[in-house]
């Protein structure tokens, strides 16, 4: 009987101490699934990877505080710029839009998910006063994804392009989109506007119109000028009939990024981010109705190709930042 006893004495406090470690591991499993919770929402820390972001006026600004390996950020699964191991500090914009799914990837060949952060803040996204990535695929609304609510209407019959690329295929007749009474949520004195687009065959000396804003007697441009029918060039205005023109000759038939920026003194063009040069000029900018693939007027200059994404932003851009528009529209 005494054995007895001692053997339950004995054992009681093993129980004890099981108990307590059961309970240190539940609370540090409770614990853990906390603080993923958190950094799931923040994109960091992995234990292999950590970022900082910021707010642009292209985006996000993404700078990683600790990162134990090569890693590729993408957008919607395009890849849009890669971080190294020795890049912790270094800051990289990332042109967010709502929507957008960004991730962070291992560079090591499992492509491990290190970070999935779905952008959904005004704040994450930009200086947006328009976006169109032309997704509908059926319908006569081209739905603006900045938030802003400046959808276009179509005219005419240009087909929706569903299978490689969104899109819109203009015909050069009587294919167009007319936004009207642009808001941008702020007063405008600069802007950059981004096509992505792929001009089919036009005639000699022809222009096409990709975009155009007018606003009170001003306009801005973005147009296509012909040459031998298989090349063209692209022009730029602010300040028309001052415009810039690109002195090299573009095939027709190949996907392109052309951007114009200003900054109330002077604009730029830019093709696939090579910068084609710069104008002195110094007007007002103001929001007010814009068409694409046809002149303000809606009878001429009708653009014959396809077209993929538009972006319009209420600030000018520096080299850098349109690289990143051009690389997330290419």
């Amino acid at each position: 009987m005494l054995l007895e006893e001692q053997d339950s004495r004995a054992v009681t406090p093993v129980v004890a101490t099981v108990l307590l470690v059961a309970v240190i591991v539940i609370l540090a499993g409770t614990l853990a699934a906390s603080f993923f919770g958190v950094t799931e929402k923040i994109g960091g820390p992995t234990g292999q990877a950590a970022f900082e972001y910021a707010e642009s006026p292209v985006g996000l600004e993404m700078t990683p505080t600790q990162i134990g390996q090569d890693v590729t950020v993408e957008i919607n699964d395009k890849q849009i710029t890669t971080f190294e191991t020795d890049d912790a500090g270094e800051t990289k914009l990332i042109p967010t839009s709502p929507g957008d799914q960004l991730t962070v990837i291992a560079a090591d060949g499992s492509r491990s998910v290190l970070v999935s952060k779905t952008i959904d803040d005004r704040d994450e996204i930009g200086d947006f006063v328009a976006h169109y990535i032309f997704a509908e695929g059926s319908g006569s609304t081209l739905v603006d994804q900045s938030g802003n609510d400046n959808d276009g209407t179509i005219e005419g019959d240009p087909d929706w392009l569903t299978e490689s690329d969104a899109g819109l295929k203009f015909d050069g007749t009587d294919d167009y989109v007319t936004i009207d009474n642009l808001d941008a949520g702020v007063d405008v004195d600069e802007f950059t506007i981004a096509v992505a687009y792929k001009q089919d065959a036009v005639a000699s000396d022809e222009v096409n119109q990709l975009v155009e804003h007018r606003y009170g007697g001003n306009e801005w441009f973005l147009e296509t000028r012909g040459g031998s029918g298989s090349t063209y060039q692209i022009e730029y205005a602010v300040e028309f009939p001052e415009q810039l023109t690109t002195g090299y000759s573009y095939n027709t038939g190949n996907r392109r990024v052309a951007v114009g920026t200003y900054d109330g003194s002077e604009y730029g063009l830019y093709m696939n981010s090579d910068k084609i040069g710069t104008k002195d000029a110094s007007r007002p900018i103001g929001m007010d109705d814009m068409k694409i693939a046809v002149d303000s007027d809606e009878s001429s200059q009708f653009y014959e190709g396809e077209i993929y994404e538009i972006r319009l932003y209420y600030s000018a851009f520096d080299d850098e930042e349109v690289e990143s528009i051009t690389k997330a529209m290419s």
